[in-house]
């Protein structure tokens, strides 16, 4: 895959599996463990590639105030978070980029 940064593009970041250790999170379950290594490659693409990031996970919109949180807890930049994204056993998207990619796709230096 071939990635040309516009300026001020934006990057849609999923939250269970990506930057937690679990893929499913629900309100009164134990804290997710953080990938810091992930979280790590975000911080990286928002302060020094100057990506706008957004926080888009299946959660319930009942676990904002908690999941806000946990990304603060983090350090994790974000222009936003969606809820109650569609839940589906994957996702086939012409500019998926897996979390294993990031290095390789995105913080490449040119």
């Amino acid at each position: 895959m071939i990635f040309k940064k516009r300026e001020s593009a934006l990057i849609a970041v999923d939250l269970d599996g990506v930057l937690t250790n679990t893929t499913n999170w629900w309100e009164g379950m134990p804290e997710p463990e953080p990938r810091l290594d992930i979280i790590q490659k975000i911080k990286d693409l928002y302060y020094k590639k100057h990506f706008i990031i957004i926080i888009y996970t299946s959660r319930k919109e009942t676990a904002r105030k908690e999941t806000e949180a946990w990304l603060r807890k983090y350090g994790i930049p974000f222009y936003a978070i969606v809820m109650e994204k569609m839940g589906a056993e994957c996702y086939i998207d012409d500019k998926a980029i897996r979390p294993d990619e990031i290095d390789s796709v995105l913080l490449k230096e040119k």
